[in-house]
């Protein structure tokens, strides 16, 4: 066989590899906690190679979680541990095939680069734990020796290229195109916005990322995150146990972008429990907090929940129609927060000197207009906003240092609320 044909079928067996995958990703992603035979009978596959698949997935949130896979059966969820042990039982004694072979190959460059690469002892070491595990006749050294460097070439020919060992570099390794074109600058800002999301909902997906970024951006220079996050230190609201809500968030996210409908547990701030059916439509990150728009089928509208009130998600089968004429920006555009339970209204804010500066420098609305500057540095700022019960809130964060001037009622709530304040210190 020529080398042109060798290069054709192996190029086109790991493209079939790869949209296999990408298969098995989506289907499972489209329909979570869906048992494994009626899986096998979607996909047309064998269990075996099903269960191969999935392993490539460990690391991947949608699909499994805290070692378990978001796939059934028999009822319960397929463990990572189960998943391993059955591929052991049904091991053949089959010498891995070339493919096989360029796809383990690339994986383990891939996973050395945060070290430089691999020396080529330690990619022998490796194809002979491979061999020896997929077959009872083992090539002597020279041959896998032999094998390593035509896997090499084939894995160049279908155009990922492998840096050879250099002056100064005794490793292979993939060449850096293979990478996010970013510089060094951007990737280290990059990075840092990460900080943000220690502690919160998105605890455990940054910290994954950041770990990527360690190995891909800061591989010359191990020191630098270190530095980052010695000298780089983000403090706001955070949660007591985020790991909590990860899974939770997962769900909400797959809901959101595959149109599933969920079943929740909600807290209110009474602290009274409900279960309900809703319709995810989008996710609001706002002033520190996530939320969750979505359309509750049996009271035909549209209500906003707190993602740190909801107890427990349940992902169904069920999809749901995404209504056409709906846009996420618009529902909350007028918002002072995310509720849009009142009519929109002119509000006019005075605030003084002391944080006139920050005012005209941050922008909390995008109606925000600065109406007047008053001779002793004050300012007067109005907004078109709904939602003043959030709005509320946020004025009594800036004590005496702003006043409504306008809706009377608002400016009247302020006042009752100040008075309320005011009697738990009296007399102390």
């Amino acid at each position: 066989m020529v080398a042109g044909d060798i290069v054709s079928r192996v190029s086109k067996r790991v493209s079939n590899i790869a949209a296999t995958a990408a298969s098995v990703y989506s289907c499972i992603e489209k329909n979570p906690d869906q048992e494994v035979e009626k899986i096998l009978a979607e996909l047309k596959m064998g269990r075996k190679t099903f269960y191969g698949y999935l392993l490539g997935f460990v690391e991947e949130p949608a699909i499994c979680i805290n070692g378990e896979f978001c796939v059934r059966e028999n009822g319960e969820r397929l463990t990572v541990d189960g998943v391993e042990q059955y591929l052991a039982s049904q091991e053949d004694n089959s010498r891995p095939k070339r493919a096989e072979r360029i796809l383990y190959l690339y994986n383990l460059l891939h996973r050395n680069i945060p070290y430089g690469g691999v020396t080529f002892e330690e990619i022998v070491k490796q194809y002979i734990t491979l061999l020896e595990h997929s077959s009872c006749d083992l090539p002597k050294v020279d041959s896998i020796r032999r094998m390593i460097y035509r896997d090499i070439d084939e894995l160049e020919k279908i155009g990922i290229i492998v840096e050879r060992p250099s002056t100064g570099n005794l490793k292979y390794c993939l060449r850096d195109k293979y990478l996010p074109k970013l510089s060094f600058e951007q990737a280290s800002s990059l990075y840092v916005s990460m900080l943000l999301f220690e502690d919160t909902i998105l605890d455990q997906v940054s910290h994954s990322a950041k770990e990527e970024f360690e190995k891909a951006f800061f591989r010359n220079s191990p020191g630098e995150s270190e530095k980052i996050n010695e000298r780089i230190h983000v403090v706001g609201d955070t949660l007591f146990n985020p790991a909590e809500f990860s899974d939770k968030f997962t769900k909400l996210i797959t809901a959101v972008l595959n149109s599933y409908q969920i079943e929740i547990t909600y807290v209110k701030l009474r602290g009274e429990i409900s279960s309900r059916i809703i319709k995810p439509l989008g996710l609001v990150y706002k002033r520190g907090v996530w939320y969750t728009v979505a359309e509750v089928p049996d009271k035909n509208a549209y209500r906003t929940f707190r993602v740190d009130q909801i107890l427990s998600v349940r992902l169904t089968n069920i999809m749901f129609e995404f209504p056409p004429d709906f846009s996420l920006e618009e529902h909350i555009g007028s918002s002072w927060g995310v509720f849009t339970n009142d009519e929109v209204q002119l509000v006019k804010l005075k605030f003084s000197p002391a944080v006139a500066g920050r005012v005209k420098t941050l922008r909390y609305h995008r109606s925000q207009e600065i109406q007047e500057e008053l001779p002793d540095g004050s300012v007067i700022i109005s907004l078109e906003v709904c939602g003043l019960i959030e709005l509320k809130s946020w004025l009594l964060q800036w004590g005496k240092d702003v006043e409504v001037l306008e809706p009377a009622h608002l400016r009247k709530q302020l006042l009752e609320s100040a008075r309320e304040i005011a009697q738990i210190y009296e007399g102390t």
